[in-house]
């Protein structure tokens, strides 16, 4: 059994050798969550975990499943599943979890499951839970009950400057200026796909250029035509994609939200933020951090936590 459904090209892979370590010990019966905002190259760490894997590998995409029925679709073929005589739902349901069940040294990695039905996210758990000698991923913008979660930051200066001389080198060649390229993956919070894009638009600027225009429209320079998941094509579009999945509360914070520059603490979210929402300000920002779409530091001082959006 292979690896899977994802057969777009990579370039190189950059930092996340902590997170690497870890998955690489990862045992059977222990499913986890690769936690993180949309962009921020939880899919592509999966990925090389496949690549790497001694044993059978599986990766099923689920980026367009949302009921039950959509993930029995992505997850029969992938695992090269019979599905005669599987006449109804819960034959095929069933199928799968003996299978998995039989499974030893198998890596499944179930990718981009946030949006899935309650009824389907109830499901994978309960495959992931019935596969005892099965390692399982998920990855997702929020966590899992029940399961562990690996939260997935921005990449290190280091790494994201290596990522886009990496993706720039193949437009252009050499770039000289690494200490514009430093200021430049630091304003974009070292997101993986942020830094893609920028780098592709060293087509026709320079990195100084860019990081001016990103002040001026950035959802202009963070964009491309080239081909990849429409939902990847731009930060913006990937964002929208996570808007999607809100509730009304959280939407409505979140856009209130985006009118702080430089973050805020709760006495400001409480002034500005709350009078969105009949909902209690402090569960919107804590559902908006467990989705991944709000980021959380100490203060400097020491004496209070700070919220941002990723931008």
């Amino acid at each position: 059994m292979g690896s899977t459904t994802r057969t777009a090209a990579f370039g190189g892979f950059f930092g996340r050798v902590s997170e690497t370590e870890v998955l690489s010990r990862l045992a059977p019966g222990a499913p986890i969550t690769l936690v993180g905002p949309p962009g921020i190259g939880k899919t592509r760490l999966a990925w090389e975990l496949v690549q790497a894997w001694a044993g059978a590998s599986v990766l099923v995409e689920l980026a367009d499943a949302e009921d039950v029925d959509s993930v029995l679709a992505a997850i029969a073929p992938a695992m090269e599943l019979s599905l005669e005589g599987a006449t109804t739902q819960s034959k095929l349901i069933d199928r799968v979890q003996r299978a998995l069940a039989r499974k030893t040294d198998l890596l499944l990695v179930l990718d981009n499951v946030e949006q899935l039905s309650s009824e389907a996210t109830a499901l994978v758990s309960t495959w992931a839970i019935g596969a005892p000698h099965a390692s399982v991923v998920f990855t997702s913008q929020k966590e899992l009950p029940g399961f562990d979660a690996m939260p997935i930051e921005g990449l290190d200066t280091d790494s994201a400057v290596a990522l886009f001389l990496d993706r720039s080198r193949r437009v252009v060649g050499h770039i000289d200026d690494e200490a514009v390229v430093a200021d430049l993956v630091n304003r974009l919070q070292g997101v993986p796909l942020a830094i893609e894009l920028a780098a592709s638009r060293t087509a026709v600027l320079t990195p100084t250029q860019i990081l001016k225009r990103l002040d001026e429209d950035g959802s202009k320079i963070l964009s491309t035509a080239s081909p990849t998941t429409r939902r990847h094509q731009s930060l913006e579009s990937a964002i929208a994609w996570a808007f999607r999945l809100l509730g009304p509360a959280e939407r409505a914070v979140m856009l209130a939200a985006s009118t702080f520059r430089g973050g805020f603490d709760l006495r400001a979210a409480e002034a500005v933020l709350a009078p969105e929402t009949s909902e209690a300000i402090l569960d919107v920002l804590q559902s908006l951090r467990q989705r991944s779409l709000l980021r959380t530091h100490v203060s400097a001082r020491g004496d209070e936590v700070r919220f941002d959006l990723y931008r």
